[in-house]
């Protein structure tokens, strides 16, 4: 039990310190279609952490992996559809 609290613990600080590199690549002047591709990196990363840790996919069988690829796979596709409209706007 100790040591699934400390898991805890260390994946709530992973999501702390990804919520701070966030707002702190907020603050820098780079280009709008740089800026969203770092916020939507560290998006799925924050969204892969909760998804197998505090949702507990870590323990589910092929099924439920194969959905969830499935789900990830049509948002990469939407993510990075959007981004050639990033790059043009102004």
């Amino acid at each position: 039990m100790e040591r699934q609290r400390a898991l805890d613990s260390a994946v709530f600080m992973a999501l702390v310190a990804l919520t701070a590199l966030t707002i702190a690549s907020s603050l820098f002047a780079w280009a709008r279609i740089m800026a969203v591709t770092i916020a939507l990196a560290i998006a799925a990363v924050k969204a892969g952490l909760i998804g197998f840790y505090y949702m507990d996919l870590k323990d589910e069988g092929p099924l439920v992996y194969g959905i969830v690829v499935t789900g990830l796979t049509a948002l990469a596709i939407l993510c990075f559809g959007i981004l050639p409209d990033m790059a043009g706007a102004r």
